[in-house]
């Protein structure tokens, strides 16, 4: 049947036991050796003491890790069987509602009446749901941090599975034949992006993973969606109107204000891309404190497995500020540099390109190629350059997008995530969740004089950037005493910060600019990436203005990653490691690095191994 989609539920129950037998393998992994620490004190003396309490802080981190880990992959296991259940449950409505328009009667047909045909359920393959429906897409729960799944590629990617690692926000199943509008696919094309390809050795579950289907990131269709006034969800036994997260209720709304403005545009899918893409941004620039230049651009991808939804600035290299939580399916193009690159040694092909708007552009060009997906949509807080226009012309392009609260970015919701869960590195995600409440703020410190460590030694110091590291390091110093930083020196701070953007051009610059959205100077690009990292350290020195909670701890974790985790960044030397160093290990920062004879011990299992 055309438009079908057939799902193999033996499939689904095959990658819950993988789940399951991963999650007892971690377990096992996440053990400490107790019985050769015991010994340890015994086979290298009293003066071994400090290297024991950092290999036991280094295990009971590993254990809460390994037990968090654990518990997502039976999670996922858990809704992967939901799922089934539900396709069975749907299955068995679908025929009682066959038979009953039968009256009963299989191969009896009802007479002609005057009503018009009966919705049915909302399973696999019914065409009738409207996509916008997040109730009518949801197949699956998505698990906000799903563990790695080995399978082949997904609707419309490339045979080849890439060796990355899925972050939190991922979808965690398998989607074994091809999407269908408005049902949201189990596995590649559903998910949230790898934060580097270096990070943990599990393999990514398909180059097709930034397309999204589900949820109401896909609200692109131009009926009104189900659960809005006295509208019933198909299939819906309850008679009552399912709710819309604020970010879909905020779609709604505006594509309500758009028909009522100009029906003819509303029907165009093209139109509902760009109504995406645009209610995105403006909330973002509602959100967000921007220094004056700073330019945000969306684009939104169409493909076979969905649409995608992508978020970059001409501020870092894939950062996010402080306070934004953004949709789960919305991801950024420097996740997904090395992939496209082919190496990580390579770093982002488009660094150092100073529109984000042609950067967005860029990234569509190559992922589609890999995906089957074209760019259908692009806005920008900026003005679009009129090269960008004339070699996409079939793509629906606004600039100049102002910001707007239909949408409140500023608080979390349930469909939303901060930018360390959306963006960071997977071991970044999991040492903030390892750490306890009690060593947040020695731990904050600890990241902070870590990152200004490592940029001691970067060359090209200019009166500004010795100003500012002299500036970070006093105030550093008054924070471990618990001397009050004054409000004067926090101005500084944030003075002398906007006046190195500046200069450098990393945040406010022309950006009508005749070498707008072309590569830059690879001298350019690396004065750029200094002064990004400078950047990221005076805003991590900025956040201990704030009380040390957990999200303060979780921003300033972000913040530290995006210097250390650069692809282009110098080696840096892990705080904490394992005693031997064995592939795909876990590393927790947090301690010195001991030589010892190492414990016995297992690899961490993967999925799919």
């Amino acid at each position: 049947m055309p438009g079908a989609m057939d799902i193999d539920l033996d499939v689904l129950r095959e990658k819950a036991d993988q789940h399951e037998r991963v999650a007892r393998d971690t377990r096992e992994w996440a053990k400490p050796p107790t019985e050769w620490l015991a010994k340890f004190r015994d086979a290298f003396g009293t003066i071994a003491a400090p290297v024991e309490k950092a290999l036991n802080d280094y295990y009971n981190a590993r254990q809460l890790a390994g037990e968090k880990l654990a518990k997502e992959h039976d999670d996922t296991a858990e809704a992967l069987r939901t799922a089934v259940q539900e396709f069975e449950t749907a299955d068995n409505t679908g025929g009682s509602a066959i038979r009953q328009a039968g009256n009963g009667v299989e191969g009896t047909p009802l007479a002609p009446t005057q009503q018009g045909p009966v919705a049915g359920p909302a399973w696999p393959g019914n065409t009738t749901s409207d996509p916008a429906d997040p109730a009518a897409q949801a197949v699956a729960p998505t698990s906000s941090a799903a563990p790695t799944v080995t399978a082949g590629a997904g609707p419309g990617g490339p045979e080849d599975v890439a060796p990355e690692t899925i972050p939190e926000g991922t979808e965690a199943g398998a989607q074994p034949d091809a999407a269908v509008e408005g049902v949201a696919p189990l596995g590649p094309g559903s998910g949230m992006p790898p934060a580097s390809a270096s990070e943990v050795g599990a393999p990514l579950v398909s180059a097709a993973a930034p397309m999204v289907g589900a949820g109401p990131m896909a609200s692109t269709s131009s009926e009104t969606p189900a659960g809005r006034g006295n509208d019933q969800t198909p299939g819906s036994t309850t008679g009552g109107p399912v709710p819309l997260t604020p970010f879909a209720a905020a779609i709604a709304a505006a594509k309500d204000r758009a028909a009522a403005a100009d029906p003819a545009a509303a029907d165009a899918s093209e139109s509902g891309d760009l109504l995406l893409a645009r209610t995105l941004l403006a909330g973002v620039l509602a959100a967000v404190d921007s220094p004056a230049g700073t330019v945000w651009a969306a684009s939104v991808m169409r493909g076979p497995a969905g649409i995608g939804v992508f978020l970059t600035s001409n501020e870092g290299r894939g950062w996010l500020p402080a306070g934004l939580y953004l949709p789960r399916e919305v991801s950024t193009p420097w996740q997904w540099d090395e992939l496209l690159a082919g190496t990580p040694a390579a770093g982002s092909p488009w660094e150092g390109i100073g529109d984000p708007a042609w950067v967005l552009a860029e990234f569509g060009s190559a992922w589609g190629m890999k995906s089957s997906s074209a760019m259908s949509a692009l806005v920008s807080s900026g003005v679009i350059d009129a090269d960008l226009r004339a070699r996409f012309g079939d793509v629906a392009m606004q600039d100049r997008v102002v910001a707007s609260r239909d949408v409140d970015l500023r608080v979390p919701t349930a469909d939303t995530v901060d930018r360390l869960a959306l963006a960071g590195p997977l071991p970044a995600i999991e040492f903030a969740a390892a750490v306890p409440d009690t060593q947040i703020r020695s731990r904050i410190v600890d990241l902070v004089v870590e990152a200004e460590s490592e940029l001691a030694g970067q060359a090209g110091l200019t009166p500004d950037i010795g100003a500012v590291r002299s500036l970070r390091q006093a105030i550093v110093g008054d924070f471990r005493l618990g001397v009050p930083v004054p409000e004067a020196t926090w101005a500084r701070l944030r003075e002398l910060d906007a006046r190195i953007a500046g200069a450098a051009g990393s945040g406010p610059r022309d950006i009508d600019a005749p070498e707008a959205g072309r590569e830059r100077a690879s001298g350019d690009v690396a004065q750029l990436r200094s002064v990004s990292s400078e950047r990221r350290c005076n805003e991590m020195v900025l956040l201990l203005a704030n009380d040390p909670t957990r999200q303060v701890f979780r921003d300033v974790v972000f913040a530290h990653a995006q210097v250390v985790e650069h692809p282009r960044f110098g080696a840096v030397e892990a705080q904490v490691s394992a005693p031997a160093s064995q592939p795909g290990r876990a590393t927790v920062p947090g301690a010195q690095r001991s030589n010892v004879t190492a414990a016995p011990d297992v690899a961490p299992p993967q999925l799919g191994a």
